[in-house]
């Protein structure tokens, strides 16, 4: 049975660059990545109190599997993806921590 995965990216960006970011990440970043099959879903959370060291953005991308999510990392949509980040940021893109999720247990409320 294939377990769900997610994969978690966390960014600090700087306040000066907050509406460049935002506009860049939802228009250009996530448009190459979504192409990628394997995709499933991407989620955005913003902090809502801001918190030293905690990285005030979060994103989530979903992926129906392990293996779909390795198809994804070795994909020419994070590829383009990766390189565009450089045209954009060059090597000051403000990633503090990246990590995969597998699901373990799940509830719904009936």
């Amino acid at each position: 049975m294939q377990k769900e995965i997610i994969h978690m990216v966390a960014v600090q960006c700087p306040e000066e660059e907050d509406e460049r970011f935002n506009k860049w990440y939802d228009e250009v970043h996530i448009p190459m990545l979504i192409k990628c099959k394997t995709l499933k879903e991407v989620k955005r959370y913003k902090i809502v109190e801001e918190i030293e060291g905690i990285a005030n953005y979060l994103t989530e991308y979903r992926f129906d599997s392990w293996e779909d999510f390795k198809t994804y990392s070795e994909s020419p949509e994070l590829s383009e993806a990766r390189k565009e980040i450089l045209q954009s940021w060059g090597d000051d893109f403000p990633v503090k921590w990246r990590a995969q999720y597998r699901i373990i247990k799940k509830w719904k409320k009936e």
